[in-house]
């Protein structure tokens, strides 16, 4: 979620939103042929978050063995999930956890640094693992899923940047403001509720709890980006989206909203 404090819309403004359009379209048509669509959309997307995500642990050609392992190992990830093996993605937690124990080890006994270790492993859980749970969700409610980090989104960045004075929390995020926390919070409760009285079948109260759950979620995982963003020294995770940045950038409040909501789902459903 990017946001400016009292700033008029800029020129990139138009490529942020006509991106925002054309993968909107490239999402839509994976949710009306999920079948075929759905499995390599969510691949292409986990794998590209998930090697910006490593390209921030190690910049340039450092470690690219054990990038392009953690990417083999996402893969895997993602069709295990895809087929509901839990098991299995289990076992390739455990599998990414000892390749880099036995690099540990290595280094170790050579006198390298060692301070590096599972970054695999979280690269594994944080993406693919997170974008594989979209498998155990009903279209309606990954529609809802996406409803909500747009909704968070938007109120954010549009109510910061019309009333904007207050930073948030300006050592992570500078340009985050309380009006534009405040602007998030209600778009999100409102999308959820009004979706909630159209498809859902839990109550009111439910789905008002729901939303301010889904927004904090997203908002832990904006700010969870923004600090590694902030840690390494970069400001964007990537630069493959025109006005976005990379696909990490897009995607950092759904890696959070996703396992938040499929805790939901799985303790009291609210579709269906």
């Amino acid at each position: 979620m990017t946001e400016t404090i009292r700033n008029s819309l800029p020129a990139s403004h138009i490529s942020r939103l006509v991106t925002a359009l054309c993968l909107m379209a490239v999402v839509a048509a994976a949710l009306i042929w999920r079948d075929p669509l759905l499995f390599p959309l969510i691949l292409a997307i986990s794998l590209a978050a998930q090697w910006e995500f490593y390209g921030l642990a190690w910049k340039g050609p450092s470690r690219l063995a054990l990038k392009l392992t953690g990417l083999v190992l996402g893969a895997g990830m993602v069709l295990v999930m895809a087929q509901d093996r839990h098991l299995g993605a289990l076992t390739l937690c455990m599998i990414s956890l000892w390749v880099e124990n036995v690099r540990f080890l290595a280094d170790f006994g050579t006198g390298q640094k060692t301070g590096q270790s599972a970054r695999m492993t979280v690269g594994l859980l944080y993406v693919p693992a997170a974008l594989g749970l979209l498998f155990s969700i009903c279209t309606t409610e990954i529609v809802l899923v996406l409803l909500v980090v747009i909704a968070a989104d938007a109120g954010a960045y549009y109510a910061g940047t019309l009333f904007g004075k207050t930073p948030f929390w300006p050592k992570i995020s500078p340009h985050k403001t309380w009006e534009g926390f405040g602007g998030g919070l209600a778009a999100t409760v409102a999308v959820v509720m009004i979706y909630g009285a159209m498809f859902g079948s839990a109550s009111k109260g439910g789905f008002f709890v729901l939303g301010l759950w889904l927004f904090f979620a997203a908002l832990v995982g904006d700010f969870v980006e923004s600090a590694l963003k902030r840690h390494h020294g970069v400001k964007d995770a990537g630069a493959i989206l025109p006005g976005h940045g990379g696909i990490l950038d897009r995607i950092d409040s759904l890696l959070a909203v996703v396992p938040a909501y499929a805790l939901i789902k799985y303790s009291y459903p609210m579709f269906g």
